[in-house]
């Protein structure tokens, strides 16, 4: 038997089985991350992360994730600084993981951020929003295919990020 068949399997035994049949219509609220978002089903809480994936069969359609890693030292950081950070994040993972396809600067809840997609050597393309809050480095990243980050659920996914008061 080859690792087509239980490779699959360990993931979904890994992720916990994460794909329901419903939707999720309504923001998950992420009382560690302090913040909430839109999920395509309700995603399974990691310590650091939130991870939702989808599966047909044997394949690995999409993975969903958002972390956070608290840190409040970047609260003294000018956003000049956090600008350089992010762009150096971007680069160090895309230099890991293949080649670049797009990256934009932006603002999300009014820090700066940088959205980008990179494909890896296997093909498979992702799409990572890194931001810097005062409170500490999120991550939100969807893998797909390169259409399916692209798409209107990916777009709802990364659109709908609002941190928590």
């Amino acid at each position: 038997m080859g690792t087509r068949w239980w490779l699959p399997g360990l993931l979904v035994l890994l992720l916990g089985g994460l794909a329901p049949a419903a939707a999720q219509d309504k923001p998950y609220v992420w009382k560690e991350g302090k913040c909430q978002l839109l999920f395509p089903g309700t995603p399974r809480q990691e310590k650091d992360a939130l991870i939702w994936a989808r599966i047909d069969g044997a394949d690995l359609v999409a993975l969903y994730m958002a972390t956070f890693k608290p840190d409040p030292k970047v609260a003294k950081l000018s956003a000049e600084e956090r600008k350089k950070f992010l762009a150096s994040s971007r680069d160090l993972l895309v230099q890991a993981g293949g080649k670049l396809l797009a990256s934009k600067d932006m603002q999300v809840d009014g820090f700066p951020a940088v959205d980008f997609q990179y494909e890896s050597p296997d093909q498979k393309v992702s799409r990572m929003r890194l931001f810097l809050t005062d409170d500490g480095l999120y991550s939100l990243q969807v893998e797909a295919t390169r259409d399916l980050v692209t798409g209107k659920e990916a777009e709802a996914f990364f659109g709908s990020f609002k941190l928590l008061k």
